[in-house]
């Protein structure tokens, strides 16, 4: 995914979701997307993003997000997981055994559950 696509879909629908993701053909996101800049700003620390948004009028609209905001944590990453399994239609019980073999990933001795849980996921999703 690209930054400007996913600002392009938040911007018009308020947040990303696993349908969104999927909307290619929509014009009013394309459109967005194709005026979407990405410029690196080195004074900035990675994931602590700013955003600074010019209108056709001239007025400025300015955003930031200030350290750790958007550091990754086991019960945001369980979170998300859970909400994309929702709009997929993958049953809980399949997505719990999951997180659990990803919990447990450090003390396998090989990935073969890990790999399992996966295709038992995929399985469930496309039913």
């Amino acid at each position: 995914m690209s930054a400007p696509w996913l600002a392009a879909i938040t911007w018009h629908t308020g947040t990303v979701t696993f349908q969104a993701l999927q909307d290619f053909g929509n014009s009013r996101i394309g459109e967005t997307m194709a005026r979407v800049s990405i410029i690196a700003d080195e004074s900035r620390n990675r994931y602590e993003p700013a955003i600074e948004v010019t209108f056709a009028n001239g007025a400025v609209l300015q955003w930031a997000e200030g350290e750790g905001a958007y550091n990754l944590t086991w019960a945001s990453a369980v979170d998300s997981a859970g909400r994309f399994a929702n709009e997929a239609g993958i049953p809980a019980n399949a997505l719990a055994a999951l997180i659990d073999a990803v919990a447990a990933i450090e003390d396998a001795p090989t990935t073969t559950l890990l790999m399992d849980r996966v295709c038992d996921l995929a399985q469930a999703a496309s039913t």
